[in-house]
């Protein structure tokens, strides 16, 4: 008696928190459809069979696939198009809708622009932009969408976002990186050339004190120093350890001191 007592105890308390995160109201999909089973038909991009089986859980759906995710979040990552204009038609979150288990709109706080973003489906992040989308709204790291477009090469996104979507192109992540920034970091040289002929200051220091030029010597990218310097990078930039480009260069690759002395009287401030 005992035991069924505190087992229904239980029940109570979990049954309280549900009501509670909303859990309760949540439209339910039908039974025996798997989380599996639907993301792989999102990523068919069957729009019909993705709504006969999440049934009345086709605009709030959270499933765990790469991450705990709402379908529209999946549609943009697996780039489903026809689920993404669908499941916006039906009134679907456009921001992505919260998992009441981490009050995010997935694990990590990624959107489905975000997510569309990093992953470069331009003609998905065009549809979610069009749709009233954030897009500066960064993920529980504080990077935006623009940022992780420019960390993984994705140019048209870079585009979109600053062209379309009207994000600052020199925005600083939480830690201070900008576009260019994470551009010069992760060696996209396309991305890189994009940005610097829409203007991105090559000036902006991170919170270490780091410019795009300590990371492009330090990458040994002497094509990408150049296009630095000659968009106005300073060699003469201290970083929180006090050493300039030019301190860096000898350690890095033959060349690049050559390359920033011949850039330099344009790029130290006196």
């Amino acid at each position: 008696m005992g035991f069924w007592m505190n087992d229904m105890g239980r029940r109570c308390v979990v049954v309280a928190i549900a009501v509670a995160i909303g859990c309760s109201r949540a439209p339910r999909a039908p039974i025996g459809v798997s989380d599996d089973r639907l993301i792989a038909m999102v990523q068919a991009d069957d729009v019909e069979a993705v709504r006969a089986a999440a049934g009345e859980a086709f605009t709030t759906r959270i499933v765990s696939g790469e991450e705990r995710a709402d379908l529209l979040t999946i549609a943009a990552l697996v780039d489903a198009p026809h689920v993404v204009s669908a499941l916006l038609a039906d009134g679907a979150d456009v921001d992505g809708r919260p998992d009441p288990f981490h009050r995010l709109e997935s694990a990590w706080g990624r959107t489905p622009l975000y997510t569309a973003s990093r992953t470069g489906h331009a003609a998905i992040v065009k549809t979610l932009l069009d749709a009233g989308a954030d897009a500066t709204r960064p993920d529980a790291a504080g990077f935006g969408p623009l940022h992780v477009a420019a960390a993984f090469g994705q140019t048209p996104v870079v585009a979109l976002l600053v062209d379309e979507g009207g994000v600052a192109i020199d925005s600083p992540s939480a830690r201070g990186d900008t576009a260019l920034m994470l551009a010069v970091m992760r060696r996209k040289p396309g991305t890189v050339s994009y940005l610097l002929s829409h203007h991105a200051d090559p000036r902006i220091a991170d919170r270490r004190g780091d410019t795009p030029l300590h990371e492009a010597v330090r990458n040994g990218d002497e094509a990408v120093v150049v296009q630095l310097l000659a968009a106005g990078a300073r060699v003469d930039a201290r970083d929180r350890n006090g050493r300039t480009p030019l301190d860096d260069a000898p350690l890095r690759a033959p060349g690049l001191a050559s390359v920033l002395g011949h850039g330099s009287g344009a790029s130290i401030r006196k």
